[in-house]
C-alpha cells in the first residue's frame, strides 16, 4: 500500500522509523500496523510527546507518548584480573565531560573523559595492581557529571 510518514515532537529522545507502509484497508474499520518506538531519556522524569502519522489516503492519526528516564542503576561487579575496559555512554544530547573516580587504591582510572560527545560510547579503562600475590579485593568506580546522579560500576579486583 501507500507509505505514510512518521514523526515524533522530541525526536532527540523518542525515534521511530519516517516511513512505513500499510495494506489497503478493505473497509470502514481500517487496518492495524505495528511502529516501533525507542524512547532514549537524556533526563530523569516524565516526558510527554507526540507521534504523528500521516498518509494521503489515511489522513493523520496523533498519538501521546509518555516516557519515564530514572536514574543510572549500579552495574557490575566487573572483573579486573589486571586490567579491564568498562563501557559507557554519554546519554546527553549535547557533549559532556565526566569525572571519573575509584574508592580503593588498588585501581586506578583516568581522572576524567573530556568533553565526550553526545551520545557517544567510550571504554573506560581499568586497571588493578594487587597489594600481594593472590589478593582479590573490591572497590567501586564512579563516573559523575554536574546536576545529574553518578554511574556506579561496582569492580572486582583479581590478582
Amino acid at each position: 500500500g501507500p507509505a505514510s510518514t512518521a514523526t515524533t515532537a522530541h525526536p532527540e529522545v523518542f525515534t521511530c522509523e519516517e516511513t512505513l507502509s500499510a495494506p489497503e484497508a478493505g473497509g470502514r474499520d481500517g487496518v492495524e500496523v505495528e511502529l516501533e518506538v525507542s524512547f532514549e531519556p537524556d533526563a530523569i522524569g516524565d516526558l510527554t510527546s507526540r507521534l504523528t502519522v500521516e498518509s494521503e489516503e489515511g489522513g493523520e492519526y496523533v498519538c501521546i507518548l509518555n516516557g519515564h528516564g530514572i536514574a543510572p542503576k549500579p552495574q557490575g561487579p566487573i572483573e579486573v584480573s589486571g586490567r579491564a575496559e568498562v563501557s559507557f555512554k554519554n546519554p546527553f544530547t549535547q557533549s559532556q565531560s565526566f569525572k571519573l573516580a575509584v574508592d580503593n587504591d588498588a585501581f586506578s582510572v583516568s581522572e576524567s573523559i573530556p568533553d565526550l560527545a553526545a551520545r557517544a560510547d567510550v571504554k573506560i579503562p581499568v586497571s588493578y595492581k594487587a597489594p600481594g600475590p593472590g589478593v582479590s579485593l573490591k572497590g567501586k568506580l564512579t563516573v559523575e557529571t554536574p546536576n545529574f546522579p553518578p554511574w556506579i560500576f561496582y569492580l572486582n579486583g583479581t590478582g
